[in-house]
């Protein structure tokens, strides 16, 4: 890099601070416009001028803005390169090198956190920057502004407003540059910008690959900066020159509240772990609602943790260094099932704040306006002290500090208000909770089930169980169907209601067959209502007083303010439209299933929802409010508005009344008031009644025919506009808030919408499922009862998956456990693990409660789905592939119960064959022990010699015909007996091995068997020699 490359970062902020040039960047800051202001504020206005004048000079004037910004603009992309080019020239080796990639400050040995720590001392703090005094005393007062903040932002990419454009420097716009594909200016620093308008759109490409984004807004005009510098009574700097900008948001992946196009729910989740317990708290911003849970675990394993967390599938976790450090497995687990989430820390805190730490908080920033008010959920873990204040409840310690961690983090990103104001706080229901008459309430399936049995897509391209069974036409309808599939039901009641109203929707009894057809087309226009609620819900919380964003100086506020209108009358009609549909599917249909009759007759009350609509479509005029970007509420809606409607209404008459009173007077009836703005009230008379006025009329200017002039009352009314105007233009500034805010006080209403559209929608989804299945039935649930051995069996059933996305050639297999356990050997290649998979997906879908694709079935609801499928090691977690299968059938051992089915499938590969075999034969003879439904395939056919007699064990293989040798041909049918061989020959041979490979390692293969037999004959001999 040259030697005047370090200093060209200095002459760049005199640029951006200079008016002069901000035209020629493109940047139009307020600072390039304090000249041009005040020389428009020292121009006196000639009165006498005609009025064509003023409109001659205001053309003049926007015609020379307009040519001069289309320069600006030109000027600006002809100062672009890509990120593409600086890569071709190598920038990354040192043949271009950015001015930031100079500053010692900035390299890894060098580098400080804000209290002088290095990176390798334990409480480093990533977030913050030391950046040196010497440094920052050389910059100008912006490049000066922009280091301060990233020296408490360090972990961060700065979005800093000037003027109406976000620019981003250094490593920022490297970053952004990089990943939004935008292009850099043609400078030795790192430099980019995009207009105010485009901002979401970058930030949410940013955020979705896991930056956080502070936005800087400017929080002063130029003259506000001018008056302040004035004002002050200390000595002015040139560091004390310049706008204003305050941090207004921190945008995270979990801390977003604008539309999503993710079906998914966004959770953000925070955990604390003490010992054996786990506080978890968690939220999806964009809903709004916060979760609290408590619960016990091992503390090393983590199990029922990793459980929850992968059913919530969050996109951000929240941690403190207490619980990394005192939980090893916390990390490790971490890495292991969730290393593509973002994991976050609470700023500067070694642990999350004290659980009494936290109701201060909330009673200091005022949530809640008294106890009475806080929400239910968080009052339960709260008692009143001596002097009335809430104290923590005792075992709620934990609880209250996961949500403490989730208020903090919120408060962090400057959204807590929006958030927690809204009271809606829940207890969280663990996946594994348990009931008082059965083991759990749904059948649990852990994060190994559901990727080994492909309940949910692993990548876009793989099919799923899910994906099978979805064709929700709305998002919170898509939501809760994916909640049912990874959540099936266990109860057998439960089951046999869902069968029914699935039943019925596919035109049973007296619903016509195209009632499917007709719902979805009814209900599938529908925005997501369940995410709108939310963030209008966060819109209509007013910023606290000494929040940045009341003092943010916007150059587009008003597209802001019309996206915010646009979203809530979106709403509206949505909710308009779901309200009028759910109406005529009441009338239409005369559901009679226990579910869809207590939903649809019952519970759905619509006097209360219609009172509420139509409230709103009298209140709001939708067309005027879009097109101006505010509303306008009518009358009685807005108290304030209405006042300022009545004073202007006053003046309106007051006026009207004096200017006929002059007419009178003067006996002219051409007499009237004209002019507007601060010409307004002046009175126009007809020059041939102007020959005896009073002293009172002072004249003003003319037209032909008439003279103007003003007088004491006229002036008064003018005055008296001005003011009421003034404070029209704060009320509306509110009055969408206020709007918003009621909105939000009817949610139980709204909710109601919500649940009814998503239950049917997903009922729709499995009701076409089970309409369209080919040889479908819906099982027989049999009563759950320990004095009766586990059922399951079913009759030419198909794999759910690949009889849905296959060609037609699938062979279906019959299944009947007469034993509980089940012995399985085959050919490699055969369809062993097909069949198992299918037996549990069937299983699946009959607890969800929809047809399952086989001629007939019959079970007993399973209350855990355990599966030990595949071979791999977890090199993240240091962990060898023998090791992985070790923990998980231990895992399957400590959590089973009599209700479970447990699919294990080739026990013992990742180590030797002896060693493997015989924990193969110990685990069966475990699990034959238990009474559990258990399908066990192995290679280990030596195994099944131990089990011929027992009766608990039922041998099966999957049949192949030998046409030659080693030439099978695989017939994927379930049949009695053991195998005595995988010929894994057949399968080399499939797989390409060459002909000289595969003979050498057959003849080596039938030499360790000749080996075996002998060894097998001399143990039996020596054993009946000896009597063993």
């Amino acid at each position: 890099m040259s030697k005047s490359g370090g200093n060209s970062i200095l002459n760049y902020f005199k640029t951006i601070e200079s008016p002069k040039n901000s035209r020629k960047r493109g940047l139009s800051p307020p600072e390039a416009d304090l000249k041009e202001d005040e020389r428009c504020k020292k121009t006196k206005v000639d009165l006498s001028v005609d009025k064509k004048v003023e409109k001659v000079e205001k053309v003049e004037k926007v015609e020379r803005m307009n040519v001069r910004d289309k320069e600006r603009d030109k000027e600006r992309d002809n100062d672009k390169i890509s990120y593409e080019s600086l890569e071709k020239k190598c920038f990354w080796s040192g043949s271009v090198e950015f001015v930031h990639l100079s500053l010692k400050f900035l390299r890894g040995s060098e580098i400080r956190d804000g209290k002088g720590r290095s990176p390798e001392d334990v409480e480093y703090d990533g977030t913050t920057l030391t950046v040196p005094e010497s440094f920052l005393a050389n910059q100008t007062p912006a490049q000066r502004q922009w280091w301060e903040l990233k020296s408490q932002h360090f972990d961060k990419l700065l979005f800093f407003k000037m003027g109406k454009f976000y620019e981003c420097f250094h490593m920022d716009a490297v970053d952004v540059v990089k990943h939004c594909g935008i292009q850099f200016m043609k400078k030795d620093y790192a430099h980019c910008g995009f207009p105010e308008v485009s901002f979401h759109r970058f930030a949410d490409i940013l955020i979705s690959n896991n930056f956080r984004i502070a936005r800087i807004e400017q929080t002063e005009t130029p003259l506000s900066m001018e008056a302040r510098c004035k004002s002050s009574t200390k000595k002015i700097t040139k560091f004390d020159k310049v706008i204003r900008r305050e941090i207004c948001q921190v945008y995270s992946i979990g801390t977003q509240i604008t539309e999503s196009s993710s079906r998914d729910y966004n959770y953000m989740v925070a955990l604390i772990i003490r010992d054996s317990r786990v506080g978890i708290c968690f939220v999806d911003t964009t809903v709004g609602v916060i979760h609290l849970g408590e619960f016990e675990d091992d503390g090393q394993e983590l199990a029922r943790t990793q459980l929850n967390l992968y059913h919530l599938n969050p996109v951000e976790i929240l941690l403190d260094n207490v619980s990394v450090n005192n939980s090893k497995g916390l990390l490790k687990m971490l890495n292991s099932r969730f290393p593509g989430v973002r994991r976050s820390f609470i700023k500067s805190l070694n642990e999350f704040p004290s659980s009494k730490t936290i109701l201060d908080t909330i009673i200091e920033k005022k949530y809640y306006n008294h106890f009475d008010s806080w929400p239910l959920v968080l009052k339960s873990y709260v008692t009143l002290g001596k002097d009335d204040t809430p104290i923590p409840s005792d075992g709620s310690d934990l609880i209250l500090r996961a949500f403490g961690a989730v208020l903090y983090y919120l408060s962090e990103a400057m959204i807590d208000h929006g958030i927690l104001v809204q009271g809606k706080v829940e207890k969280f229901t663990l996946i594994d909770e348990t009931c008082p008459d059965f083991s759990t309430k749904n059948l649990i399936l852990d994060d190994s089930s559901i990727f080994n049995l492909d309940i949910l897509s692993k990548t876009k391209k793989c099919k799923s169980l899910f994906g099978v069974l979805d064709s929700t036409v709305t998002p919170f309808g898509n939501r809760l169907l994916k909640k049912w599939v990874c959540r099936p039901l266990f109860l057998p009641s439960d089951i046999r209601e869902r069968q029914e109203a699935v039943m019925e929707l596919s035109g049973k009894a007296d619903i016509p067959e195209n009632c499917i057809d007709d719902l979805r087309t009814s209900i599938k226009s529908l925005p997501d209502l369940e995410r709108l609620m939310g963030i209008i819900a966060a819109n209509g919380i007013a910023y606290p007083s000494e929040h940045p964003e009341n003092r943010a100086v916007y150059f587009d506020g008003g597209l802001m303010s019309k996206k915010k209108i646009r979203l809530f009358i979106n709403c509206l009609q949505g909710f308009n439209s779901a309200h009028d549909t759910l109406k005529k599917i009441s009338k239409k249909y005369n559901f009679k299933s226990a579910i869809l009759h207590k939903m649809m007759h019952l519970d759905y009350q619509t006097q209360e929802i219609d009172t509420i609509l139509k409230y709103y479509d009298e209140s709001l005029d939708n067309e005027k409010a879009l097109k101006e970007g505010k509303i306008l509420p009518c009358k009685g809606v807005d108290t304030q508005y209405d006042q300022i409607v009545m004073e202007k209404l006053s003046i309106e008459n007051d006026s009207s009344n004096y200017i006929k009173q002059v007419g009178k007077d003067l006996g002219s009836r051409n007499v009237k008031f004209t002019g507007t703005g601060k010409n307004a009230f002046q009175i126009e008379i007809p020059t041939s009644s102007c020959t005896e006025l009073p002293a009172a009329f002072e004249y003003t200017s003319r037209r032909k025919g008439f003279n103007r002039y003003v007088t004491k009352e006229s002036k008064e009314f003018l005055d008296r506009l001005a003011k009421v105007s003034e404070k029209e233009s704060e009320v509306l500034k509110s009055v969408s808030t206020r709007i918003f805010h009621k909105f939000s006080t009817h949610f139980d209403a709204w909710q109601k919408i919500v649940n009814t559209i998503s239950v049917l929608d997903a009922l729709l989804s499995l009701a076409r499922y089970s309409f369209f299945s080919i040889d479908g039935t819906f099982p027989t649930i049999l009563p759950t009862d320990k004095s009766k051995t586990p059922s399951l069996k079913y009759e030419k059933g198909y794999h759910p998956i690949i009889h849905q996305v296959g060609n037609g050639n699938y062979i279906p297999n019959d299944l009947d456990m007469d034993a509980p356990l089940f012995i399985l050997t085959g050919a490699n290649m055969g369809g062993k693990s097909t069949f198992m998979r299918q037996t549990a997906l069937l299983a699946i879908l009959a607890q969800i409660g929809c047809k399952v694709p086989a001629r007939s079935m019959t079970i007993t609801p399973i209350d855990r789905i355990f599966t030990r499928i595949g071979a791999s090691d977890n090199i993240l977690c240091g962990e060898s592939t023998f090791m992985v299968e070790l923990l998980e059938t231990s895992k399957i051992l400590r959590s089973m119960t009599f209700w479970s089915l447990i699919i294990v499938d080739e026990l013992g590969r990742g180590t030797t064959t002896y060693d493997g075999m015989s924990l193969a034969s110990s685990t069966v003879n475990y699990l034959s022990q238990t009474g559990n439904r258990v399908l066990f395939s192995t290679h280990f056919h030596r195994i099944t010699d131990n089990f011929y007699s027992d009766k608990k064990i039922s041998l099966y293989h999957m049949a192949f015909v030998m046409e030659r040798e080693n030439e099978l041909t695989f017939l994927y049918k379930l049949a009695q007996g053991s195998c005595s061989k995988s010929h894994g020959f057949n399968t080399a041979r499939l797989a390409g091995l060459s002909d000289d490979i595969i003979s050498k390692g057959s003849k080596a293969s039938a030499k360790y068997e000749r080996k075996e037999k002998v060894v097998d004959s001399l143990l039996k001999f020596i054993g009946e020699v000896l009597n063993i």
